[in-house]
């Protein structure tokens, strides 16, 4: 947008908003500063579809292979037996 494309249109709220109280100005300001932090934080944040197709396996385990991995890998440090008789 050029300068005086942006002068323009500048103008143009001015005269809408020059009217009103001192109290809004202040919370149109505050509204306006936030939304410029929040667009520059959006910027900085991390967008989870840059990592689609990413992760490689060599070969697919299928959700029961990954069940009996994780049940011949646990280890219990007390007797069942002794809970439940």
């Amino acid at each position: 947008m050029n300068a005086i494309a942006i002068e323009r249109e500048t103008n143009n709220y001015w005269n809408l908003l020059k009217h009103i109280s001192k109290e809004v100005k202040v919370a149109l300001i505050s509204k306006l500063s936030a939304s410029l932090i929040a667009e520059d934080d959006a910027k900085d944040s991390v967008d989870a579809s840059q990592f689609s197709g990413i992760w490689s396996d060599e070969e697919y385990v299928d959700s029961e292979q990954i069940a009996q991995q994780v049940k011949s890998l646990r280890n219990f440090n007390r007797d069942i037996n002794r809970l439940w008789p």
